[in-house]
């Protein structure tokens, strides 16, 4: 019996970087040469079967924004299969972006192929990112992809084909790379020892021997993929002529001319028994020469970093649901709106770009593209929250305005002191003070509150938005006060100026704000509620009071500054570092704010640090600097969370700075969260002496990292700062990265300038917490301290839903996370409410909805109905979410007729 070819699957292919070491416009020159030529090449030669773009999208608006008369040619070949693209828009970094971020990313990668009559290739293919999430086999299957290609993360030699595990359980066939070459196998081997001579069949044909006997040892399928392309790469139109010239040489194989869909559906059924991996993938190199992990990438550039995290924030906590609340109430703002949004933010979420590893003018470009998208997700968030607020009932409110509060995607009501602003017409008369003030509850109770901060006259004007006509000027009083928010809705106070009555007169006992009670600054450096206690120590550090588990952490809140060599990829301390600390440092303490709902101390350090290395960059400079922070801590009623805001005035260089929080628990693993995953990680470190990399400390974050043992936990918050560590001390100290500042480096030379020298401001906190078998409290706490609570003040008005109103009630077995509330991104009067289960066990939630549904399904993340779920009398449904799943629920809603005339709505704009 003759004995079967082995068959050699040869992809052609291109790893686009949208900007790196050139921008995005200077690329696109290289990308518009290079389509030009690959439609001619697919079109002269048939046998120049397929290409392979990368995974992405974006590659078509770049390249049809020059070429439109291009388009009818490049959708033939596109819907003749020619070229895969898709299912990407980009390639994002799968850690500093956000989980609904790769949804949105997958949406807009399969809308935009289908906008050229083609379906996006199904193929989970993320070649280049630094490190693979534990979630994404969960996140591809939402959208029909049951595989992935990649080769960062997994050290040590592997076999082609590995089945890989997320956290949830779900499968995908996972196609690893070669540790050398990577996706450039085939480049490597046969092109690349030819880039600076005229390409030699005959020479390239010495290379097959090795180059086969590597790949089949590999291929434990006995079907070998070869990847013909590297970053930026065009169509090599002779390699059709080159596959006939092997097949004709080495007749025991069988060169095709193929695709990565035809490889798959010849290697899948041979691939039983391969070997299984689980979870997050993100090991440092074993060997290898382009498989290296960068781990630092988290604090390079983190002005990219804080920008992205408002950004993410404002569209998927308030831009998104304000506007399904809108549409719910009759105003339907147009979703291009949001698509335009995310369009701006994720063009900055490529791993070569959100990793700020990318040359000087790259970053310039993306703060751009992050102000397009903030300023369009909140002007589309603030404009649908005042039409909502129009639309309450808020007539029989005792009072002149209501105080609307929003809670849009929180899983349970909001109960705690919030911050708001009470928009008052402009008080001509004596200065306004609290007690001509009064706040109060549908009911007619006083709601006590905390004045914080004043602007008379200036903060805003108000317009009519379709008339010309006199703005209004307003007072601007900002006030904290207790609230209760229901889950996915939103509360409404009244509240007035309270006639001062005679002159010296404050009015009549009935009329005036509720009184003071106890502060919760009761001495000085000193904060403490019924929860907690926050002590201030000479040197800045503070002592943090678990009053209900009776446990005190001792010596908080260290700053830490040390050298850095580095750049983007990796921190590097000199050879002769010196680490400067705030513990043997005199810090200035001061009360900032001192009343019954909310307390501040500001803490002062003035550190002397060296300006910046020395000439050799062996050591820091013998020149001092100064290196000033400033940090205001403070404390609610009732809450067991102490908040920090810290500014840093950065006039240094070449330096990490560092916030430190010793825990003192005894634990050999730490929590971090990622994208619909909170991972689990040693705080001792393996032996790695001998790999091309080795093992650190630090990870990134989506907002939290926690450490516990059996008695007691402790969880560091963060907005936006995505760098964080558990030391391996005697303490386990929590480590936060807040600058890493570093220039140029002699072999990374585009990597300009990230010094970072001029003011920053940071927000973090810290919550002591009772421990669980996992972390799902923790989880939705963290989502809790990132959503925060939005007002919107307005007449007190008749109107077509009630005053306190929610989407749904939430009853669940386990703590869930809603993930994203959102008009539909198909259907219109389609809303999409996401659920995340970020615990170890099964949630059984009952959702019992106030709108009326007329209809709900169980869907995939690609919004596509899967299951109908019946409704109890119209309102209630329940459905059961596995441990770590991801639930998206479509719901056709009935709108409620718009009361509001549009002519009425209002414009902000700065006062003058």
């Amino acid at each position: 019996m003759a004995r079967s070819r082995t068959r050699v699957h040869v992809v052609s292919h291109t790893h686009w970087d949208r900007e790196w070491y050139l921008t995005s416009q200077q690329f696109r020159r290289r990308l518009v040469r290079m389509a030009d030529d690959l439609i001619e090449t697919l079109e002269r030669d048939p046998e120049y079967r397929h290409f392979h773009f990368d995974g992405q999208t974006i590659w078509l608006e770049d390249y049809l924004e020059i070429r439109p008369e291009r388009r009818a040619r490049l959708e033939a070949l596109i819907r003749a299969g020619r070229i895969a693209v898709g299912p990407w828009y980009v390639m994002a970094d799968e850690f500093l972006t956000s989980g609904e971020a790769h949804v949105r990313n997958l949406l807009r990668g399969h809308r935009l192929a289908e906008s050229f009559g083609a379906e996006a290739a199904k193929i989970g293919f993320v070649s280049d990112t630094f490190g693979h999430n534990s979630q994404l086999p969960q996140i591809l299957a939402g959208f029909g992809i049951d595989n992935a290609f990649f080769f960062r993360g997994m050290s040590g030699k592997t076999p082609a084909e590995i089945l890989w595990e997320g956290a949830d359980g779900t499968r995908v066939l996972l196609i690893k790379f070669p540790e050398d070459d990577g996706y450039g196998c085939w480049h490597q081997a046969f092109r690349a020892p030819f880039r600076r001579r005229p390409f030699d069949p005959e020479a390239a044909l010495e290379h097959a021997p090795a180059y086969l006997a590597f790949k089949s040892e590999r291929a434990a399928s006995g079907v070998i993929l070869a990847m013909d392309g590297n970053d930026h790469l065009d169509a090599e139109p002779r390699t059709p002529a080159f596959l006939r010239l092997l097949n004709e040489r080495f007749p025991e194989y069988e060169f095709v001319h193929s695709s990565l869909e035809q490889f798959l559906a010849d290697a899948r059924p041979k691939a039983e028994g391969a070997p299984l991996v689980s979870g997050e993938v993100r090991s440092p190199a074993q060997h290898g020469r382009y498989n290296g992990m960068p781990v630092h990438t988290g604090s390079a550039h983190v002005d990219l970093k804080l920008a992205n995290e408002v950004c993410q924030t404002l569209l998927e906590r308030w831009a998104e649901p304000a506007m399904a609340w809108a549409h719910l109430t009759g105003y339907a703002y147009p979703l291009s709106y949001l698509d335009l949004a995310w369009k701006h933010l994720m063009r900055n979420h490529p791993h070569d770009s959100i990793c700020g590893n990318s040359e000087h003018q790259v970053h310039e470009d993306m703060l751009g593209r992050f102000e397009e998208a903030r300023q369009i997700a909140g002007d589309v968030a603030h404009y649908s929250l005042a039409h909502v607020a129009q639309q309450a009932d808020t007539a029989s409110l005792p009072g002149e305005r209501a105080l609307l509060l929003f809670n849009l995607t929180g899983a349970e009501a909001v109960e705690e002191v919030v911050e708001a602003t009470l928009e008052l017409p402009r008080d001509t008369g004596p200065e306004a003070r609290r007690d001509l003030i009064r706040v109060r509850d549908a009911a007619g109770r006083d709601v006590p509150f905390q004045v914080l901060d004043m602007a008379r006259g200036r903060g805003l004007r108000e317009r009519i938005a379709r008339h010309a006509g006199p703005s209004r000027s307003w007072d601007l009083v900002r006030v904290a006060l207790p609230a209760r928010i229901p889950a996915l809705g939103w509360t409404a106070l009244a509240y007035a100026r309270v006639d001062p009555g005679p002159p010296g007169g404050l009015g009549g006992p009935k009329e005036r704000a509720p009184g003071r009670s106890r502060t919760l600054a009761p001495r000085p450096g000193v904060l403490e509620n019924d929860l907690i206690r926050v002590l201030v120590n000479a040197n800045g550090t503070l002592d943090l009071t678990d009053k209900v588990r009776e446990w005190t952490y001792k010596g908080l809140h260290v700053f830490a500054d040390n050298g850095e060599t580095g750049h983007a990829f990796f921190h590097t301390p000199p050879g002769q570092d010196r680490t400067v600390t705030s513990i043997g440092s005199a810090a200035t303490v001061s009360t900032v704010c001192d009343g019954p709902l909310v307390g501040v101390l500001r803490v002062e350090h003035r550190l002397e640090v060296p300006e910046s290395l020395s000439p050799d960059r062996s050591r820091r400079s013998d020149r001092p600097g100064e290196l000033r922070v400033v940090t205001d801590v403070s404390l609610r009623r009732g809450s067991p969370r102490v908040d920090f805001r810290t500014t840093v005035y950065n006039q240094v260089r070449d330096h990490r700075l560092r916030v430190l929080f010793p825990s003192g628990i005894e634990a050999h693993e730490w929590h971090r969260d990622t994208a619909f995953d909170v991972v689990a990680r040693r705080v001792e470190l393996p032996d790695t002496s001998g790999w091309v990399e080795q093992v650190v400390s630090e990870a990134q974050q989506q907002s939290f990292a926690a450490i516990q043992d059996g008695e007691r936990g402790l969880a560091l918050f963060s907005r936006g700062i995505p760098e964080v560590a558990a030391l391996d001390d005697e303490r386990r100290t929590l480590a936060l990265t807040l600058l890493r500042c570093f220039g140029s480096h002699r072999e990374l030379g585009w990597h300009t300038d990230a010094q970072l020298q001029r003011t920053w401001q940071f927000e973090y906190a810290l919550w002591p917490y009772a421990p669980q078998s996992d972390l799902a409290h923790v989880t939705r706490a963290a989502d809790r301290y990132r959503s925060g609570v939005r007002s919107v003040t307005t007449e007190c008005r008749a109107g077509a839903v009630a005053a306190e109103w929610s989407l749904a009630e939430i009853a669940a077995s386990a703590p869930v996370v809603v993930s994203a509330l959102k008009p539909a991104d198909r259907e219109e009067g389609r809303f999409v409410l996401r659920l995340f289960n970020p615990g170890s066990r099964a949630a059984s939630v009952r959702l019992r909805f106030r709108p009326a549904v007329e209809r709900a399904w169980r869907g995939d993340l690609n919004e596509r109905a899967i299951e109908s779920l019946p409704l109890a009398a119209g309102q209630e449904t329940e459905v059961v979410i596995g441990p770590k799943r991801v639930e998206t629920l479509l719901l056709d809603a009935v709108p409620v007729p718009s009361r509001v005339d549009l002519d009425t709505l209002y414009e902000r704009v700065p006062a003058e």
